[in-house]
C-alpha cells in the first residue's frame, strides 16, 4: 500500500503557472498555481477568470529580471532567500558581497511590489545573516550595501519603508570601519540618492558626538520587517 502524500505535498500539487520574465530575450518561469494563489496580492488578482492571465495560465513581468524572479519562486518551494554570497563558510569579496547586497535589494523591491511582506521580511532575514555571519577580504568586515543597492531601495519602495530604514540604520549606527562604501564615491552617490542623504542626515544630527558600537543585528532583524511576524 503506498504512502498518501504529505499535506505539505498535496498544497504543491496542481496547475502551472508560466511567469513570462523579461523583454526581449523573455525567459519562462514555472510554478504551482496554489503557491502563487496563496501569497494573494497581485498573484490572486492577476489569476482571477476575467483577467486575461488567468484565462491564458501566464503572467508577464516585462520590468523584471528572470534571476530575481527565480530566487523568488525558490522561496515559494524552500522558504529560503539564500544568494550565493550568504551561504557560509568561505570568506568572498567585496566584490561578490556588493553584488549580493545588489541583488537581496532587487528581490526585496520584486516582493514589495507583489504585496507580499512575508517575502520582503525573509529578505531582511538573509540581509541581516549576511552582514551577521559571514567575512569580507581577509577575514574582515562584510561591507554594508553601496550606491547600486541603495538606489534600487530608494527607487523601488515607499518612503518610510522598512528596507530605507534598515540601510540607515546600517550607515548611522554601524562601526565607521563597516561604512567604507561612502568614501571616494560619496558625492556622486549623494547626487544619484539625494532621498539617502536626507534620511540619514535626519538620523545622524541627534548621534553627533557618539562613539559607534558593534552592530548587534541579528536579535533585531525584526524592527525592519513589514509586519510582525506570526
Amino acid at each position: 500500500m503506498s504512502t498518501p502524500p504529505s499535506a505539505k505535498r498535496r498544497r504543491i500539487e496542481g496547475d502551472i503557472i508560466t511567469i513570462k520574465v523579461g523583454t526581449g530575450k523573455v525567459e519562462s518561469l514555472t510554478v504551482h498555481e496554489s503557491l502563487l494563489r496563496a501569497r494573494g496580492g497581485f498573484f490572486e488578482a492577476a489569476l482571477k477568470q476575467q483577467w486575461r492571465e488567468g484565462q491564458t495560465r501566464e503572467i508577464e513581468l516585462p520590468e523584471d529580471e528572470p534571476d530575481i524572479v527565480a530566487a523568488y519562486i525558490e522561496w515559494l518551494y524552500s522558504g529560503k532567500i539564500e544568494p550565493l554570497s550568504c551561504k557560509p563558510p568561505t570568506p568572498v569579496s567585496h566584490g561578490a558581497m556588493r553584488g549580493t547586497h545588489v541583488t537581496l535589494a532587487k528581490i526585496y523591491v520584486l516582493a514589495e511590489k507583489l504585496g507580499d511582506d512575508d517575502a520582503c521580511n525573509v529578505t531582511i532575514d538573509s540581509w541581516v545573516s549576511l552582514l551577521c555571519n559571514r567575512r569580507g577580504e581577509n577575514g574582515g568586515l562584510v561591507p554594508v550595501p553601496d550606491w547600486d543597492a541603495i538606489k534600487t531601495i530608494y527607487e523601488g519602495t515607499p518612503v518610510g519603508s522598512p528596507a530605507r530604514r534598515f540601510l540607515i540604520f546600517l550607515y548611522s549606527k554601524g562601526p565607521k570601519k563597516r561604512v567604507t562604501n561612502l568614501d571616494g564615491s560619496a558625492h556622486e552617490g549623494y547626487l544619484i540618492v539625494p532621498e539617502f542623504l536626507l534620511d540619514l542626515t535626519c538620523e545622524l544630527l541627534p548621534d553627533i558626538g557618539v562613539k559607534r558600537k558593534r552592530l548587534e543585528l541579528g536579535s533585531i532583524a525584526e524592527t525592519w520587517y513589514k509586519e510582525p511576524r506570526k
